[in-house]
């Protein structure tokens, strides 16, 4: 009875959690259906190790299990781009000048600016990424859900001021990013 109350709940936390943790990933994968995925993960990751813990300790848990699926699926991309990167410079250097002028040409469609606000696109969201866990967990309560300090604190189980810290240096990482960024270009 005690586990069927528990995984009762479990299931509830689930719902209540499913909405902001499939925003959160797809603002690093872009992809709905790779984010689905790393929220299937991080939901059943908590459900099969953590179930038993205390109820006020699955979001802390869950938002680490998430940020970890994101990182890890960031990973495997990065080494997807790498490979694919590598293997049409290995067909571009094998085709003869005048295919490679026309592949080249074709890409030059996209206007330069378009290309740009990608790129910075991006490099924010690899900045972001590139924030402490509990950094990137206030940062996206704060921003993407909206909570306040005193709700983010609440869901994450940590002190006010620890939110406010976090959040504040969140805040300072990225604005070195952007002055960084726009210095560069």
């Amino acid at each position: 009875d005690h586990l069927k109350l528990t995984e009762y709940r479990m299931e509830l936390f689930l719902k209540k959690m499913h909405s902001i943790a499939v925003k959160t990933a797809m603002s690093a994968t872009k992809n709905r259906y790779d984010a689905w995925d790393i929220v299937q993960n991080a939901m059943f990751s908590l459900f099969q190790n953590y179930k038993n813990n205390k109820e006020h300790e699955w979001p802390p848990l869950f938002y680490r299990l998430l940020q970890n699926e994101i990182r890890d699926w960031l990973r495997k991309e990065k080494f997807k781009i790498h490979i694919w990167n590598m293997y049409d410079k290995l067909e571009m250097d094998s085709l003869p000048t005048s295919k490679v002028e026309s592949l080249e040409d074709k890409t030059q469609i996209d206007p330069k600016d378009k290309i740009i606000a990608n790129e910075t696109i991006s490099k924010l969201n690899d900045a972001v990424l590139g924030l402490s866990g509990q950094q990137q967990n206030v940062f996206y309560l704060h921003v993407e859900k909206g909570l306040d300090f005193t709700e983010t604190a609440k869901e994450l189980n940590i002190s006010y001021n620890s939110v406010k810290t976090h959040y504040a240096r969140a805040l300072r990482s990225l604005r070195t990013f952007v002055k960084v960024e726009k210095e560069s270009a």
